[in-house]
Parts: structure tokens; sequence; C-alpha cells
């Protein structure tokens, strides 16, 4: 049997965390097997349906480099296909209509709550048939067993067990004509030959009732694994009603799919204490095996530590369009200073997202005639014109290539202006790059060079003259 995985969102709100981490465990799965993986859009609930969202979740799966077998498919266009069962359920009395009004259906669920009973569809369309009026509208409910029980072997979960009685004859055709989400699921998954489902845990109330369909209609059962709910950091459940945060949001925030597919794969999976994983060692290492049947709880820090390792480990090339489109935000010219490679791999060391490393670029684009008035008579307060022209004497005879060469020249002004060294830091690098902390001197001189550091110096000279 060759394994086909599929993932079916719905259109109605932001592709989250949680939504990428059922896909990336479904596309896992289905090329850990040598299957294949489909992308199933449930856009039928038209009322909610938003473009935005579909964006977000094709955007998404393909940021993250999760790729889709076949084309991608839409329930609104099987509509007749989902009539056409539903007309044989009709006929072999597997569903019946319903005309029953809202009023009514409210009643009755008030009823059996005040006399402690399971709320569910009394069947009164079927026991009164000739009392209702066949003009009105109508719903088309499922002829759900009244006895006997429904177990289902869960991959992660073992066995579970639900009782027959309990369980409501479910609508699966709206009063509008349009297939509800459990008769869709199950028409789709058969016709496209899906053997595994994965899915979160919310579903689990589901399955028995698509597996009662899915034995009415004759069809084969597939595989069921329920994953963990993810949990935010105050513990609340990350889903669409609860406004979670949209998957591009973190793409703008400058984190890198790799280190999202990696946070996500170890959220509620493990292979022994392996941390770091590429796409093909996912591929190859992936089972269910390994889920815990626990809810994870979202740990940002560990997520931007993870980004931190994968901006340390690419090449600044990559990073670069990043920087550009900041640079352009910013209104910043980077062809207007030290070469913008040299600057990215300086600053990326330190930085958790490109966007960190993007603002910490920016300074370098930064010359000291841009500095506020105030900033500078803040920062400048120490030295004297005498200073700086002693600070151009020494570094316009120096190599920055050496540390020690530096170090040298900064002693001997140290000793010339009576400034001490640790203030000369601070002063040196508010005049070259307008920042005093987070910035070493050596690889600021380094980056700009010569030319540019001499030049900047006396600008500060002028400015000190006035």
């Amino acid at each position: 049997m060759k394994v086909k995985t599929r993932f079916s969102p719905s259109p109605t709100g932001n592709f989250h965390l949680g939504n990428a981490r059922t896909a990336l465990y479904s596309w896992l799965f289905a090329r850990a097997n040598k299957g294949k993986f489909l992308l199933r859009i449930e856009d039928t609930d038209y009322a909610r349906v938003k473009f935005s969202s579909l964006k977000s979740i094709i955007g998404g799966l393909k940021w993250l480099n999760i790729d889709w077998d076949e084309k991608v498919y839409f329930q609104s266009k099987r509509i007749v296909k989902y009539r056409e069962i539903v007309v044989y359920m009709l006929k072999k009395k597997l569903a019946y209509k319903c005309y029953c009004k809202e009023e009514r259906l409210k009643e009755l669920r008030k009823q059996q709550i005040f006399e402690k009973k399971k709320p569910k569809y009394d069947r009164f369309c079927i026991k009164n048939s000739k009392k209702v009026n066949k003009n009105d509208k109508y719903v088309i409910r499922f002829f759900n067993p009244s006895e006997g029980d429904i177990e289902f072997f869960d991959l992660i979960r073992g066995k579970i067990i639900f009782k027959n009685s309990e369980l409501d004859d479910l609508i699966i055709i709206r009063n509008n004509g349009i297939p509800t989400y459990n008769f869709a699921s199950v028409v789709d998954d058969d016709e496209m030959g899906i053997t595994h489902i994965i899915r979160g845990e919310e579903h689990i109330n589901n399955t028995p009732r698509q597996i009662n369909i899915i034995r009415a209609l004759k069809k084969k059962i597939p595989t069921y694994a329920h994953l963990p709910m993810i949990l935010d950091e105050n513990r609340k459940k990350i889903s669409k009603r609860n406004f979670a945060k949209n998957i591009l949001d973190y793409k703008k925030e400058g984190l890198l799919p790799e280190s999202i597919v990696n946070y996500l794969l170890r959220l509620g999976w493990s292979y022994k204490n392996k941390e770091i994983f590429s796409y093909e060692e996912m591929k190859n290492l992936f089972n269910l095996n390994s889920i815990s049947k626990s809810p994870s709880i979202l740990n940002y820090k560990k997520m931007f530590w993870l980004n931190k390792y994968y901006i340390n480990n690419t090449e600044e090339k990559e990073i670069l369009p990043y920087v550009k489109k900041y640079f352009k935000i910013c209104n910043t010219n980077f062809k207007k200073g030290p070469k913008i490679e040299k600057v990215i791999n300086y600053v990326k060391k330190r930085c958790n997202s490109l966007k960190e490393v993007s603002k910490n670029c920016i300074p370098f684009y930064k010359n000291f005639l841009q500095f506020s008035e105030s900033s500078k008579k803040k920062n400048l307060n120490k030295i004297s014109e005498k200073d700086i022209e002693t600070i151009i004497e020494e570094f316009g005879s120096i190599e920055y290539s050496k540390n020690k060469n530096i170090e040298k020249s900064l002693n001997k002004i140290e000793k010339k202006t009576k400034i001490k060294k640790k203030d000369l830091y601070k002063i040196i690098k508010f005049i070259l790059i307008g920042k005093t902390k987070n910035f070493s001197l050596n690889e600021i001189l380094r980056i700009l060079g010569k030319t540019r550091v001499i030049k900047y110096l006396f600008y500060a000279l002028k400015f000190l003259q006035k």
C-alpha cells in the first residue's frame, strides 16, 4: 500500500504554527514512506472564507518548503460530486431530509439538557413524515447507527472507543445545498486515496462520525493519528479564534524557514538528543511513534535560538535580499558605504533574526553629518579639537588589519589626550557609526576602511570648530 496523506485547511483565518506543524508532520510522514502528500482546501463555508487566508496557506507552505503532489484541490469545485453521493444515500436510506426549524431544535436541546440527557436530534422528521411541510427548506442528516461501538486505533493514542448511542444524526448537507465538513471530508479522502489522516486532536470527536459514514458507503477506513495541542506561552491553545499569528509574519520578522520547520519538528517529536535537522534528515528520520501525547508549549526563545544558528550558517548573499528590503523601508542607500556583505558577515554573529541583522547594518551607512545636534553635543563633550586631530594623526598612520596596531595607537592617543581608553572607545565609535555600545571598534575600523574613518573624524573636527 502506497502511503498518501493530505493537509486540508479551511481558509477562514491565519495559517498559524499549529496548522504548519500538522502540514509538516503529514508531509514528512508521506516523504519518509516514499508516498504522496496532497493539499486540499476545504472552502465550502462561503460566508467565512477569506482570500487573504488562502494566500497565507499557499504562501506559508511554499515559504516553509513544504511541497505537495498533484494539483491543489478545492472542495467548492466538487459540490456536484457530493450531491451525487447524497442522492445515493437518500435512495439507500442511509440519510434523510430534516425540515425542523431552528426554533424547534433549540427548544429540543433546552429540554434535553433540563432532563440531563445528551443533546441530539430526535428523528422527528422520520417519525412524523406526514406532518412535515415538504415545501419547506430542509437539511439532510446521516442515519447514524443507534447501537454498538465505534472502535479505531490511533497511531499516537492507541485504541479509542465511542458508543453510537452518544452520536447524533449529523447534518451532511446544509439547507443551501452545501456539504458539511464531516461529509465532504469523507468523500474526498476516499476518492483521493488517502491512507493516513494526520490532524489535530480536536478532530478526535469527528472520527467516529466519519467512520460511520465510511462504513455506510462501504469504503475503506484510513489510519488516523491525532496530534496533541500546541499551547502559547500563557498555556492557551493557539487557534484562529484566538487570532493566532500568521506564519508569514515570522518571515517579515526575519525568521528563516529552516528554523521554523526545525522548531515545529521538535514541538512534540524527538530523535535521541538531536536538536538540528536538515530537510533530508527530517524526511529520513521522521515517524509517528516518537510523537508525544502531551500538549506542547511554545518557547519563542528556543525558536530564536534556532534562527540564530541558521543565520550564522547562512551565506551573506542569501541574507542580502532581506537586508536590501529593510534598507529601502529605512530610506538608506547601502551603495554609499562599505561592502554590504562584509557588514552582514560581522553583525549576523550576534543576531537572532534577519530584522536584527538589518538594523545592525544600518549604522555603517549613516555618517556623522546625519546625526542629531543633541547627540553630537552629548557624546563629544569630553573631547577637544586637538584631541580629534591626535586621533586623525594616529589612525591615519596605521593599518587596521591587526588588533595590536589599533591597541598600540589607542594607548598613544590616551597618553596624549588624557582621555581614558573606555571613553575613547565610546567617542570614536559614536563619530564613526553613531553608536557607543555592542560594536567592536576594531571591526568598525576594518569595515569602514581608512578613507571613511578619516573623513568621518574630520566631520567631527569641523563640528567642534564651530
